[in-house]
């Protein structure tokens, strides 16, 4: 039991860590003029910002289905697509309180649940037999 609770932790620990480095690096590239609110902010925001950010995602979906599976002692798949389950959530928790493009919507859930079942699968591939 230790280990599935380590594995869903650890996966949405990295997740998170991911998606607020991303964020930070796109606040620098894409920075928010003084005296704007953020609602403001990603009503006016460029395209460009909203690929980053969807990178971002993708990239804290993998990274953290990626830690979970790996750490998982069984059914992989399921702890990578958990991770990808708990961003979506936050993500639609997010888009309810900050309006974002319909396009940005859609992308950022296919990155987060596509990005977490295809790091379950390839740790399922790559390191199915290995043991920590």
């Amino acid at each position: 039991m230790k280990e599935k609770i380590i594995a869903v932790v650890a996966g949405v620990v990295v997740a998170m860590i991911i998606v607020f480095i991303m964020e930070a690096i796109t606040g620098v590239i894409f920075p928010m003029p003084e005296g704007t609110d953020v609602a403001n902010y990603v009503s006016n925001a460029s395209a460009g910002m909203f690929i980053l950010l969807i990178l971002g995602y993708l990239a804290a979906a993998v990274g953290g289905g990626g830690v979970a599976a790996y750490l998982a002692p069984e059914k992989k798949h399921l702890y990578a697509l958990g991770i990808g389950v708990f961003l979506t959530l936050a993500g639609i928790y997010n888009f309810m309180n900050i309006s974002h493009p319909f396009w940005v919507e859609i992308l950022s859930v296919a990155a987060f649940l596509g990005g977490s079942y295809w790091a379950g699968q390839y740790v399922i591939k790559n390191y199915a037999n290995r043991k920590l």
